[in-house]
């Protein structure tokens, strides 16, 4: 149905609906919308109604469920719609109906609703009623009037009881309902008449129905014995047809089939009975579809069929069959189906054998044709078409046998021909067929058979396989004019084999045992024209006035060019060869020899062409030495030279200057495009050059050269070249040539770059030197300097260790390129550790290439850097070691000799500005020790004078006190004994400035004897013991034993009482100490007994001058541990002497063993002396091989004097000199 129409029916419906909704409304809800003045507004006529001109509201409703009951009609969505519209129709028809009753029975209820309302009209409930019995009607097949239109036993009675229960009771109830108005009974009548009535006409009803039921009983029972009758025989039909038979359902199952059908499938029965069997699982994917299209077309067609169609079924083996598949469906919703199935293998193998063979003569090259006996055409395939000018089939069928023959054979054809295929079946002869278009003959070979029939033998038609013979016909008249052609090639070759000058030579055999040769060849060969030429003939045949040679050596048989060429089926080509005669004459031949091969490509010989290059030879050998002598000329040329090939800049030649310069052979033949393949060539920039501007390709352009200069990377290395370039013009008969000379300016370059080099770096080391030398603190510019030589050289990283001391440890100094955490780390550094340690031990410069190769474990800390290169240099001045400075590279792998030797050259510097600096400084603290030595000798001279004078004053008083008066003996003994001390005094003044005169003149000697310090010590101290008596002074002398004599300590005391000895006392304590020399020989040691004495005499005056009143000296002997050497123990006697007096100051105490030193110039007019004692007593100390050392706490806190001295290991008593005594007191 057209989409307008339903769009117009569903707007009307619509439409209907909604009027008739809107007029219920207004009856149940009382609204006045103003339809009924829209539509009634002109009516004169007035109407007793409560709404005059409305409709009435069952009408309204009528016209709601007909208009909803025919939406859903048209718009059916599903099965159910048929339902739904069939049940309204209905109840729209009992609406209708009830108002037809009432008009009927005049019961005012049925067709109005309410008083004063619109009631439906007697004619609208009549055609409300007829248009639901259409609805009804309309789709009687489906929903509820599916059960009154079936043919089935209830559809039977439906229609039979439905009629009569409608249509009595109404008919029965007008009568009864018209006889009461009538007055003609009672009620109890009418019912009694009502209910007789319905029974009989029910009994008469229900009886007819039986009636009907049981003849129907009957007829089934019949159809059933009929059915199961012809079910048998179509069982019977189905399981003996050739055809396959299966009955199934749309939905691929299969529910029984024939012998036939499993047999083309390949499946058993009991595959079909256990239900394994589908006729969509045996259905290839890609036939699916026309099963579909086929189940569609069935379905849509009204005897359910579908047009047969050809498809495939898998077989059980897997393989598949063609099939022509029909069916038909059937049940209700014709979803069942009968379906046939023929075999087509056997035809589709016909089709293709029929294919082929159609497909053989479609595409034959031949005339083949068909036609009956009596000679009209019936079939001429597409060659004989267009042989004979046809374009079609129908063309063909309209043509007769003798319509392609020319007229003037058509006659023999049927006089002779036709008569000779109809007896014996064929004929076969040339002949010629006539072009339906053109006219022209066409020259066959005719060949014509009768077809028979296979069952009679009797022939039925005629055939024939013709070909044209045209081509054929056409190459016999070229065969032969060529022939005609060929014998005058021949003659002509012949007259010219005749007078060519050029030697021909012709082998038929493949051994080449007989070669022809024409006048020309023999000649060259010295024979005879009519000779066999060949070396291989027969002995009696062969030649023997030449022989051929090549290169000096002669060919053999087989190397023979034309028996080469036979043997091995090869061109010999550009084959010189030299022809010796008996007579000594060579003759060079230059040969081309080509095999020739028969039929069946074997060689049958060969020919030869032999061309006399004797003069050739000779003009070339003499050009030869010419270019010979000019080459030779050329490679004398200092300089590179090349000759170039205009246009393709092809190098043709070049001299042994320019293979030299190419570091072999010079590359020739490449062309210009190629040129970067081959020649590497950059300005002056370090650009590559491309191909375009190379200078052989500029040349080869025309362009000339005058000194430009370029950069040729070769083999051998970067060459610097200035090019000069030109094109020589052609003369002479020889071709346009450029010619390029190079000049190599490789040595000048380097000369320039190194004189730049060592320009740079002189003047590098020229203001490293200016700085240095100009500095008073080399080792704080050495930063600068390696600023200056990582910018020349590439170095990151640099060490510059000192010696600390004179000892045997560096000390880090100044660096770069490392942490300040790591510098910490290596800031001390011992010699022989790590390289800087060994170069300074070894003292010589280290360099280190490809460091991260390196295993030794002393290169650790640098590989540990990342430093691939590494120098080390010792810096040393005037012999003595001052320490390292190194250098390293991360990215170097090595230093070349000039950065090495520029490195050496700062090294050197720095090591010279230091070792200058130290200099300097030592040249100025030498001028202030001798301002100071200056100094002191006036302070000395001073000091000297003073003491002096002052005994002399003492003394000469004394003395001219004795002369002029006489003094009491108390006074002359205070005299005597002034005069003897200062005297004493004057004398020891006089023995320190010869011990100082001798010591400085290395004239002080020592009477060198076995010593027991003991003894010493206390004579020493019972000499200075008056001086501490006249300070009351505490001395005292403390003798701390070894672990051996620990239990014998013992403590010397001295006081006022006992520091006066008389001449007895003296002799006995000698005696006594003698004794106690056994006892004290852990003390022992090999000296002068009165420098020992002189050492300890000075150490106690020094203290007690320096003491004041009341204080304290105390003198300890101990023995301790101490360097050891060879003529001594290892243990050293300590003697220290340990004073409360005024100190020395921290400051003076390095300067307190110097000569002529004082602490302070004014302690010498308090305290006297010359301050010598004590470097009398480092230097006496010194020549025993002990040391002297001071130390003091500070000025007023005291001093500690510690004289050590070696002791004497394993010394006896025996051997002991006997000591002498102690001076006196």
């Amino acid at each position: 149905m057209p989409v307008l129409t339903l769009l117009i029916s569903q707007v009307c419906a619509i439409a209907v609906t909604t009027i008739a909704a809107l007029t219920l409304c207004q009856y149940l809800f009382g609204w006045n919308l103003g339809i009924d003045e829209l539509v009634f507004r002109d009516l004169q006529t007035s109407i007793a109604t409560s709404h005059p001109g409305r409709m009435g509201a069952n009408t309204a409703l009528n016209f709601i469920l007909v208009s909803v009951a025919l939406q859903i009609l048209i718009h059916l969505k599903t099965h159910r719609s048929y339902w739904y519209a069939q049940i309204i129709a209905l109840i729209a028809t009992l609406i209708s109906f009830q108002a037809l009753m009432g008009y009927a029975y005049q019961v005012k209820v049925l067709y109005g609703l309410a008083p004063y309302t619109t009631s439906m009209a007697l004619h609208t409930a009549v055609l409300f009623l007829l248009l639901s019995m259409g609805i009804l009607w309309a789709r009687a097949e489906h929903g509820l009037m599916r059960v009154v239109t079936s043919d089935s036993y209830g559809g039977l009675l439906a229609r039979r009881l439905l009629v009569a229960a409608i249509a009595v009771p109404f008919i029965l109830g007008w009568v009864i309902v018209e006889g009461q108005r009538a007055g003609q009974y009672d009620p109890a009548f009418a019912v009694s008449v009502f209910a007789i009535v319905l029974i009989v006409i029910f009994t008469i009803l229900i009886w007819q129905s039986a009636r009907v039921i049981e003849r129907l009983s009957y007829q089934r029972d019949l159809a059933q014995e009929a059915l199961r009758t012809h079910e048998a025989k179509l069982g019977s039909f189905v399981d003996s047809n050739v055809i396959g038979i299966l009955f199934g359902d749309v939905y691929g199952g299969i529910q029984q089939a024939n012998d036939e059908f499993l047999r083309m499938i390949g499946y058993t029965r009991e595959d079909l009975l256990a239900g394994k069997l589908s006729w969509s699982n045996i259905t290839p994917p890609d036939y699916l579809y026309l099963d579909e299209r086929g189940v569609a077309e069935a379905q849509g067609n009204t005897n359910a069929t579908c047009t047969p169609y050809e498809k495939e079924y898998i077989r059980k083996d897997g393989s598949r069959i063609p099939v022509l598949v029909g069916y038909v469906l059937l049940g209700e919703n014709r979803e069942e189906s009968v379906a046939f199935i023929l075999d087509l293998s056997e035809r589709k193998q016909a089709e293709a054998e029929q294919q082929k063979l159609v497909s053989v003569v479609e595409n034959s090259s031949d005339f083949i044709g068909i036609a009956t006996l009596e000679g009209q055409l019936l079939y001429i395939n597409d060659a004989g078409q267009k042989l004979v000018g046809l374009a079609s089939l129908d063309e063909v069928r309209q043509k007769a046998v003798l319509d392609h023959f020319m007229p003037k054979d058509k006659a023999y054809f049927q006089k002779y021909i036709l008569p000779t295929v109809l007896s014996e079946g064929r004929w076969q002869g040339e002949f010629c067929f006539q072009h339906l278009q053109t006219g022209q003959p066409i020259p066959v070979d005719y060949n014509i058979f009768t077809v028979t029939d296979k069952n009679t033998g009797q022939p039925i038609a005629l055939a024939t396989v013709t070909r044209d013979i045209s081509e054929q016909k056409q190459a016999k008249e070229q065969i032969l004019q060529l022939n005609r052609d060929l014998q005058r090639r021949i003659t002509e070759l012949q007259t010219l084999l005749e007078v060519i000058p050029i030697g021909i030579g012709i082998a038929e055999d493949p051994e080449c045992q007989n070669i022809k040769v024409n006048p020309s060849f023999a000649k060259q060969l010295g024979i005879s024209s009519d000779t066999n030429a060949s070396l291989t003939a027969p002995l009696n045949e062969r030649p023997t006035s030449f022989k051929i040679y090549r290169e000096g050596r002669e060919l053999s048989t087989e190397e023979l060019p034309m028996q080469y060429s036979a043997a091995h089926g090869v061109e010999v080509l550009d084959f010189e060869v030299d022809i010796v005669h008996e007579n000594g004459k060579i003759v060079n031949l230059l040969e081309y020899v080509a095999p020739l091969f028969d039929e069946e490509g074997k060689t049958r010989g060969s020919v030869g062409a032999f061309l006399d290059i004797t003069e050739r030879k000779q003009a070339e050998e003499v050009l030869l030495n010419q270019q010979k002598w000019l080459e030779d000329v050329l490679n004398l040329m200092p300089r590179p030279l090349l000759f170039i090939e205009p246009g393709t800049a092809r190098v043709t030649f070049a001299n042994r200057s320019a293979d030299e310069l190419a570091g072999g052979e010079f590359p020739k033949g490449v062309p210009a495009a190629e040129y970067h393949t081959v020649y590497h060539y950059t300005n002056a920039a370090g650009d590559r050059i491309p191909n375009e501007l190379m200078p052989g390709v500029r040349v080869a352009r025309g362009e000339r050269l005058n000194a430009l200069e370029v950069d040729w990377h070769t083999p051998a290395g970067v060459r610097s070249l200035l090019v000069f370039a030109d094109t020589l013009p052609a003369m002479h008969g020889h071709p346009a040539t450029c010619i390029l000379v190079f000049q190599e300016i490789s040595n000048l370059k380097k000369a320039q770059k190194a004189l730049s080099l060592s320009y740079k770096r002189l003047k590098l080391l020229f203001d490293t030197a200016n700085d240095l030398l100009s500095s008073q603190q080399p080792v704080v510019l050495i930063d600068s300097v390696y600023q200056k030589l990582r910018d020349q050289i590439g170095i990151e990283v640099y060490f510059n260790y000192l010696v600390v001391d004179n000892s045997q440890l560096m000390r880090l100094e100044s660096y770069s390129g490392i942490s300040p955490e790591l510098a910490n780390q290596i800031q001390s550094l011992g010699f022989g550790e790590t390289v800087c340690g060994t170069v300074a031990q070894e003292r010589c410069a280290t360099v280190l290439e490809n460091v991260q190769q390196s295993i030794d474990p002393k290169t650790e800390l640098i590989r540990s850097l990342g430093i691939t290169a590494y120098y080390a240099y010792p810096l040393i001045a005037q012999g003595r070691l001052l320490g390292t400075l190194s250098f390293g590279s991360r990215t170097l792998l090595s230093f070349t000799d000039n950065q090495k030797g520029m490195m050496q050259a700062v090294c050197d510097q720095i090591a010279i500005a230091m070792e200058r600096a130290s200099l300097i400084a030592s040249l100025q603290q030498q001028t202030e020790q001798l301002q100071e030595a200056n100094r002191m000798k006036d302070e000395f001279l001073g000091i000297l004078s003073h003491e002096l004078r002052s005994p002399l004053n003492a003394i000469l008083g004394w003395a001219q006190l004795l002369q002029r008066s006489k003094l009491s003996d108390t006074q002359m003994a205070r005299a005597t004994e002034t005069i003897e001390r200062n005297a004493k005094a004057q004398t020891q003044l006089i023995e320190d400035l010869l011990d100082i005169s001798r010591m400085v003149r290395g004239k002080l000697h020592l009477d060198v004897r076995t010593c027991n310090l003991v003894p010493i010590i206390e004579s020493a101290i019972k000499t200075v013991s008056l001086a501490a008596q006249s300070k009351e002074i505490d001395l005292r002398f403390s003798l701390i034993p070894s672990k051996e004599m620990r239990n014998s300590d013992w403590e010397l005391g001295v006081n006022h009482e006992n520091l006066e000895f008389s001449a007895a006392q003296s002799q006995t304590n000698q005696h006594s100490e003698d004794s106690k020399l056994g006892e004290n020989s852990q003390y022992l040691v090999s000296g002068d007994f009165e420098r020992l004495q002189q050492i300890i005499w000075n150490l106690l005056s020094n203290a007690i001058k320096f003491t004041p009143v009341g204080g304290r000296v105390e003198l300890q002997l101990s023995v301790v541990s101490g360097q050891e050497k060879p003529q001594t123990t290892d243990k050293y006697a300590q003697i220290q002497v340990i004073d409360t007096g005024i100190g020395i100051s921290p400051n003076f105490l390095p300067y307190v063993f110097d000569r002529f030193r004082q602490a302070d110039s004014s302690n010498t007019r308090i305290y006297g002396g010359l301050g010598l004692g004590l470097a009398i007593v480092r230097h006496l100390v010194e020549l025993h091989g002990g040391t002297v050392y001071v130390d003091s706490p500070g000025k007023e806190q005291g001093a500690t004097f510690t004289v050590k001295l070696p002791l004497l290991k394993n010394a006896h008593l025996s051997s002991f000199a006997p000591l002498p005594p102690p001076p006196s007191v």
